[in-house]
């Protein structure tokens, strides 16, 4: 009766971020995969915006942010240790799990960066591809 309500998409190979698929939300829905994210080489989870009929445009975006990822990981490092009261936390000691895209635009991107430190969890938020808008949180 309310299959209309239900919408799915079908998966889609996309030449970037591989095998995407697409989970309806509130918000209208997100794309997610993984894939080998190259400037630290380790698979993570990748969640793009977009409705049924694909994710938003998000290439621009992450090949900015892969093409920025030393300056924007030396500023992660300068502000982990103000942003955690653990001193035995070691910035190097993370493992990038996921980037997540709330707008994928290069103009307003909106992203999240999220790593595994030990029992931490560390949120880096960023807004479009300058380094010196990141913000670092923990859990």
């Amino acid at each position: 009766m309310f299959n209309f309500l239900r919408r799915s998409a079908d998966p889609i190979s996309d030449p970037l971020f591989g095998q995407l698929e697409w989970t309806r939300s509130r918000g209208g829905g997100t794309w997610n995969g993984r894939l080998l994210f190259i400037p630290t080489r380790n698979e993570i989870d990748i969640s793009i915006p977009g409705g049924p009929k694909g994710p938003a445009p998000a290439h621009a975006l992450f090949q900015e942010i892969c093409k920025r990822f030393d300056t924007i990981n030396a500023v992660i490092d300068n502000n982990i240790q103000e942003a955690c009261d653990d001193e035995s936390v070691v910035p190097s000691a993370r493992t990038l799990q996921g980037l997540y895209f709330f707008d994928a635009s290069i103009e307003e991107g909106d992203w999240k960066l999220v790593y595994a430190m030990g029992e931490h969890e560390l949120h880096v938020d960023g807004y479009g591809v300058d380094a010196s808008n990141v913000f670092v949180l923990t859990d």
